[in-house]
């Protein structure tokens, strides 16, 4: 191997080892070495916690569906509905 691209090549490869440990001691780094042994997953409390979320949005979905019936059927009555004037009473 040339001098002169040894020469080159050591200072890239202590910054790019150096970089490596900085890496592996940040959150990230950390997280990447849980995700590695398999333990990053989501925790039971966290699932259960998704799941319960995932409940309440069916939940509020069927609500919405409800609802969104009900205003169609009012905006089906609305156009038949009388005049004030011609209820019993007025005018």
């Amino acid at each position: 191997m040339d001098k002169q691209a040894l020469a080159v090549m050591i200072p890239v490869l202590a910054v790019f080892f150096g970089g490596l440990v900085v890496l592996s001691q940040s959150l990230i780094g950390k997280a990447i070495a849980r995700r590695i042994e398999g333990s990053g997953g989501v925790s039971e409390d966290e699932l259960s916690f998704l799941r319960e979320q995932a409940l309440q949005v069916d939940d509020l979905r069927d609500r919405l569906a409800e609802l969104e019936e009900r205003v169609d059927f009012a905006e089906r009555l609305l156009p038949r509905a009388e005049p004030a004037s011609d209820l019993p009473g007025r005018g």
